[in-house]
């Protein structure tokens, strides 16, 4: 992830400091996030990604070529996710589709309750496939069980947070919508 957003904030001939106040970010953490000190939100990956006019996606996964009428992938080629650790990961879905209007994630959230809320453009859509979470959506709180989902406009401050006992790892499917596509 922190070589994609370097190639494409080059590419485009922005410093770290104005690619980090086209995306709301600090210059600092722009740093960190590109020498992978640190990983992006969701929501935080769609500002960089809107700032460098690119898909979310290929911030967090490297280029490929889709091939074929479908993007597929097996189940069997996600990351591995470390059971013990407490940050999120964020694993892309059908990350070489250009120009989506959606944007599919597996999330593994963190199980932190201090993180910032945050808020992007679209909506968001989640759906719990394994393990208990919670969501606030301004200043409402829901625990989600297995199965259960939630829909609202992505633009409410939000957070996502783990509350499975360890040590087992909560899965979310997410799917975000844009206001804006790049062009193909």
């Amino acid at each position: 992830m922190s070589a994609a957003i370097r190639v494409h904030r080059l590419r485009n001939g922005l410093t770290l400091e104005q690619l980090a106040a086209a995306a709301g970010v600090t210059k600092s953490y722009l740093s960190k996030v590109e020498r992978g000190k640190s990983s992006p939100s969701i929501a935080i990956a769609m500002r960089i990604a809107e700032a460098l006019d690119v898909d979310a996606a290929e911030i967090f996964a490297a280029p490929q070529e889709a091939t074929g009428a479908a993007a597929v992938e097996r189940g069997d080629s996600r990351v591995a996710v470390p059971v013990g650790s407490g940050s999120p990961v964020y694993d892309p879905i059908a990350a070489p589709v250009a120009g989506k209007h959606m944007h599919p994630f597996w999330v593994y959230p963190g199980d932190g309750d201090d993180g910032p809320l945050v808020q992007h453009a679209g909506d968001e859509f989640l759906c719990v496939v394994s393990g208990l979470v919670e969501v606030t959506v301004e200043d409402e709180v829901h625990r989600l069980d297995v199965g259960d989902t939630a829909y609202f406009p992505a633009t409410r401050p939000h957070r996502l947070r783990s509350i499975s006992p360890a040590p087992e790892r909560a899965s979310v499917l997410v799917v975000t919508t844009v206001d804006r596509h790049p062009a193909d």
